[in-house]
């Protein structure tokens, strides 16, 4: 009887095993879209792109948690001819160039120059929408360590009588808020948890719409930016969940613009915010936070909490 039993558990695992495995083969190919629309900051048509996660297809009820991904100032452009820029840094490097599994949709638009001139830097190689079968993928822009030592003030801080650098996000707040409105309802969106990261210009764009919605992302995770102190008291009273990430030797952001934000956070009542400097790494840090394992695991775990049914107060 003992090895009766012991059969039909081996059975039943290898069955188990097999079902798995046969529903991991099933599973719909990731998907990467080109979302139009008419941008008002530049008054003409541009594109976004919008990630579809492997699996979303075949696992139709499932909702999927979403991020907003904002990038550098280096991946400026028209919108549209110039949009394989964004491909180079980030999530979407990570989930469509990388071939990661990242279980998420992603959001990904592009910010233009001030003056709508178009990005006449070359993609590299392998960074394209058209992705290849078998080849392999590029070789992630990996930073090296940096010998200088670090000052004592981490250096000054960064100019900020040129608002297009700081700010380029925080002027399409309102396109932002489209892209976002208008993927929850054509995709498959877990409203409770959408997340916003940036990094350089995305980070300064990160700390300044996470301060202004901060009910609308169930976790914030700016990487080498900054901001203005004096506008972080909703997003310090909402307690969002937040994680910033520099580079210690950083050279074109000063590490003190994530010190000078956090600790305004936390002088304010923030008490749900993490700040980790890479300390041998200078300013793409965000290489070693988005190919991370532990950065998506801390990402997941965050949520919305479920809204106050008015009933119970009775």
């Amino acid at each position: 009887m003992f090895r009766a039993a012991v059969l039909a558990f081996s059975l039943l695992m290898v069955l188990s095993g097999a079902a798995v495995l046969a529903q991991a083969q099933d599973a719909s190919a990731p998907q990467l879209l080109r979302k139009r629309y008419f941008s008002e900051t530049t008054g003409k048509v541009r594109d976004y792109y919008v990630f579809l996660p492997k699996g979303y297809h075949s696992q139709p009820e499932k909702r999927w948690p979403t991020m907003l991904f904002l990038h550098g100032s280096g991946e400026r452009g028209n919108g549209l001819s110039d949009l394989e820029k964004v491909l180079v840094h980030g999530p979407l490097m990570e989930a469509w160039i990388q071939g990661r599994d990242l279980q998420m949709i992603l959001i990904v638009p592009q910010a233009a120059f001030p003056d709508d001139r178009d990005n006449n830097q070359k993609v590299r190689e392998g960074f394209t929408e058209k992705r290849e079968a078998g080849a392999k993928p590029p070789a992630r822009l990996h930073e090296t360590f940096q010998a200088a030592p670090i000052p004592e003030d981490w250096g000054p801080l960064r100019d900020r009588t040129d608002g297009t650098v700081i700010n380029a996000w925080l002027r399409m707040e309102k396109e932002l808020e489209f892209m976002l409105r208008t993927t929850a309802t054509d995709y498959r969106v877990d409203r409770r948890r959408i997340y916003l990261s940036g990094l350089s210009m995305g980070g300064f764009g990160s700390f300044a719409i996470g301060a202004k919605y901060p009910n609308l992302f169930a976790a914030i995770a700016p990487i080498c930016g900054g901001g203005d102190p004096n506008t972080v008291d909703e997003l310090a009273a909402s307690q969002r969940p937040m994680w910033v990430f520099h580079g210690g030797r950083d050279r074109v952001v000063s590490p003190s613009e994530s010190l000078r934000m956090v600790n305004a956070l936390i002088e304010k009542g923030h008490r749900n915010i993490r700040f980790t400097v890479h300390e041998e790494l200078g300013h793409n840090v965000w290489t070693r936070v988005y190919e991370s394992e532990d950065f998506y695991r801390w990402l997941l775990e965050q949520q919305l909490p479920e809204p106050e049914n008015p009933r119970r107060r009775r």
